[in-house]
């Protein structure tokens, strides 16, 4: 792959994931996903959409955080 063809590839990740946009529009588009469709985005790291991982996690953090409430009493 040359160093323009990387560079239209590039550009075209950026604009699919709104990177190209300013900081706070790109935050703002996030909230608006979460708020308005549930939608948390795509994980990259694990390659899976976001919203399927905190559903999968979420059940165990929320049984550990009540269990150290339990016993710090």
């Amino acid at each position: 792959m040359s160093q323009s063809e990387a560079e239209a590839a590039a550009q075209l990740v950026r604009e699919r994931y709104g990177l190209d946009k300013p900081m706070p529009a790109q935050f703002a588009n996030w909230i608006k996903g979460i708020v308005t469709k549930g939608q948390f985005g795509f994980s990259f790291a694990y390659r899976r959409d976001a919203g399927d991982i905190i559903k999968e996690r979420l059940p165990k953090t929320l049984m550990i955080a009540m269990l150290a409430h339990l016993i710090r009493r």
